[in-house]
């Protein structure tokens, strides 16, 4: 299998969607939790805690099931080389 090699975190995104690895809807979560690590990490623009609180947990579950499915790939990846 042959990616391309993404240009930032959200390009990451867009790459597994490419790859069929993520869905559209599984890329618009992503493109959310990678706005919000901009936001923090950049400060662009300034969130209280609770705000911070509620976008993960609305992120929450769909992040942890786009962390299994990459685990998946991982493990048939491994198992291919083995």
């Amino acid at each position: 299998m042959s990616w391309r090699t993404p240009k930032s975190y959200r390009d990451i995104g867009v790459v597994l969607e490419e790859g069929k690895v993520l869905s559209s809807k599984e890329l618009k979560l992503f493109e959310e939790a990678v706005k919000l690590r901009n936001i923090l990490i950049h400060n662009y623009v300034y969130m209280v805690a609770e705000e911070v609180y509620q976008s993960l947990e609305r992120l929450e579950t769909g992040l942890n099931s786009i962390m299994c499915t990459l685990l998946d790939l991982e493990r048939q990846r491994a198992r291919s080389l083995n």
